[in-house]
């Protein structure tokens, strides 16, 4: 058994420690020893806390990985457990695919019924008026048949997206409480459980920190943009609602949310807003610019763009809006083509050092992918259902920053089929509460 960040699943490890094929795993003739073999690793396999290049061993060895990461050995080769509530919810999803493709399989004869009812009427040889009522009648029953069959699908669709935020928000190792990765689910019996340095650790000073900073009144300072309508460029279907259901949700919580759609966010509006918003933010709130439509490697794409550079939104001009901001907390969300190439632009730019989280839809080479059937980015919906408390994996009421980055980004690689990789990025802190 090969295990590392290329090993066999579901012993694929993410970790910056191990090596893609950091070791090799083995069982012996003799009952409860194994054989374990590094393969060129660039961090080491240790035993009992000394390296090793090949050497047997028992269940009660202790085995790491690189710098920390802790082999559980008896994951490897003991029968996998499945909890009962997991096996629940991918069951009923395995129904409700079953059910979605009956319903396309529907909508598919139902559009070749027409012709099939003109060729008939054209073999017996009815007359005019027969032929006419048929093919009428066949028009109508068509259209209703589509009209149902396509609602019962996007309710379908919808509770598959739920179920699959369940499975994946549910399942998550109990000492660290982060999710096991975006495996198929079959891998997921195996129970694997993910090791990083603070399991099992409480840190009494950052508890008191995260208390006495919640005392503290707080503002949110919003400014959401979608552009689903441009004067030059194609029309994105869903970008203006993702733009205002973020706003909705931003509302239950703030009366401080500017919302701009389409031709309303222009280069000028955009800026302005966000300079009057920034503004008023003290060192203890929290700001949130969120953006939807066209992105280029550069920035957004304001409704206005041209071919002139002055009308877009470059990152240079939003990290220049932030950097007069005195909130501590500042947070961009993208769901934006290509918005993954914000990286590489602000690490270029001058002040490296401002205090930013950004989260962005996709790598700096994907485009974002919209959904007809949830009527939003696929990036926003479960961004929007995160923040609502399913990323929230400890249950504690809060959703920090890396429990959003698990939940989403294992949603949206799983439903997009690996096509598109969000990416948080910036200068804080995993534990910056978002929600």
């Amino acid at each position: 058994m090969i295990i590392g960040k290329q090993g066999e699943q579901p012993f694929q490890i993410s970790d910056g420690f191990v090596s893609r094929r950091h070791c090799e795993i083995t069982e012996t003739a003799r009952d409860g020893v194994f054989h374990i073999k590094d393969l060129g690793s660039s961090n080491g396999t240790f035993v009992n806390g000394s390296q090793v290049a090949e050497c047997d061993v028992t269940y009660s060895d202790q085995i790491t990985l690189g710098s920390y990461y802790t082999l559980n050995l008896r994951k490897c080769f003991e029968p996998p457990v499945f909890p009962q509530r997991l096996k629940t919810i991918w069951e009923e999803y395995q129904k409700q695919v079953l059910e979605t493709n009956n319903r396309k399989t529907l909508i598919t004869y139902g559009r070749v019924l027409p012709l099939s009812l003109i060729g008939f009427t054209f073999k017996t040889g009815l007359t005019s008026e027969q032929t006419w009522g048929i093919i009428i009648f066949a028009v109508i029953l068509t259209v209703i048949v589509f009209i149902v069959a396509m609602s019962s699908l996007k309710k379908l669709s919808k509770k598959l997206m739920d179920l699959q935020s369940e499975f994946l928000s549910n399942y998550s190792d109990g000492n660290c409480h982060q999710n096991l990765g975006s495996y198929p689910p079959k891998y997921y019996e195996n129970n694997l459980k993910c090791k990083c340095p603070r399991c099992g650790k409480i840190i009494t000073t950052l508890l008191l920190l995260l208390f006495c900073g919640n005392i503290f009144a707080q503002n949110i300072y919003v400014v959401s943009v979608g552009v689903s309508n441009y004067q030059k460029l194609e029309n994105l279907r869903y970008a203006a609602k993702d733009a205002k259901d973020i706003a909705n949700y931003y509302k239950q919580k703030t009366k401080n949310v500017i919302i701009l759609t389409s031709r309303y966010a222009t280069k000028e509006m955009i800026v302005k807003s966000l300079e009057d918003q920034l503004s008023r933010a003290t060192a203890s709130d929290m700001v949130v610019f969120y953006y939807s439509g066209h992105g280029y490697d550069g920035g957004f794409c304001p409704y206005d763009i041209n071919t002139s550079p002055n009308l877009s939104l470059s990152y240079t001009d939003i990290q220049d809006i932030f950097r007069k901001c005195n909130a501590r907390r500042k947070i961009v969300f993208a769901d934006a083509c290509f918005s993954g190439g914000a990286i590489g632009k602000y690490s270029q730019v001058r002040g490296t050092d401002l205090e930013v989280l950004l989260f962005l839809a996709c790598r700096g080479y994907e485009i974002s992918i919209e959904s007809n059937y949830v009527s939003n980015g696929y990036f926003t919906a479960f961004l929007i259902n995160g923040l609502k408390g399913k990323a929230d994996i400890n249950r504690d009421g809060d959703v920090t920053a890396k429990e959003l980055f698990d939940y989403v980004s294992r949603g949206v690689i799983y439903t997009t089929g690996g096509r598109q990789h969000p990416v948080m990025w910036g200068k804080f802190d995993e534990n910056m509460i978002l929600n």
